[in-house]
Parts: C-alpha cells; structure tokens; sequence
C-alpha cells in the first residue's frame, strides 16, 4: 500500500526562507532540466504562517512544472510552447 506524503516546508539556512523541496520523480529527471534530484520552490517569507498561506501556491506551481514535463515525454505542443519563450 503506498502512502502519501503531506507537502512540508524547508527553511533554506543562508536565508531563512521557507522553501517546498520535493523530489524528481526518476521519470521526469530527463526533461526536468536539473542537475540534481529535487526541487525547491520558495514561498518568499520565512514566517511560518504566511508561507502555510502561500503553500496552496506553491504546490500549484509543482503541479504546473509536472504538467510541462509530462507533455514534453509525450510529444505534445506544450512542449514546443515552452520552449519558443
């Protein structure tokens, strides 16, 4: 049985800014366009409440950035899209 994960905040320690890290699914590694195996995507607060707020957002954001790279696996236009901008 897989479980999910609940989305959880990571304070960058240079900056104080808490920051959504998620991984790579080894699928979408190829088209990522990364080095490295995760993501972080800032919420630009490191007040804990605000960025709870921002969360929705966030994972918005992640939502979009999965989106994008399945279509660029399957061949399809949104690939091309993003890559004329």
């Amino acid at each position: 049985m897989a479980t999910l994960r609940m989305a959880t905040l990571w304070r960058d320690p240079r900056t104080g800014i808490l920051k959504l890290n998620r991984r790579i699914p080894d699928r979408y590694r190829g088209v990522a366009g990364r080095k490295g195996t995760s993501i972080k995507i800032s919420t630009g607060t490191a007040d804990r409440k605000a960025a709870e707020k921002q969360l929705p957002e966030v994972l918005k954001q992640w939502a979009s950035m999965e989106a994008k790279w399945e279509a660029e696996l399957s061949g399809g236009t949104a690939a091309l899209g993003s890559r004329l901008n």
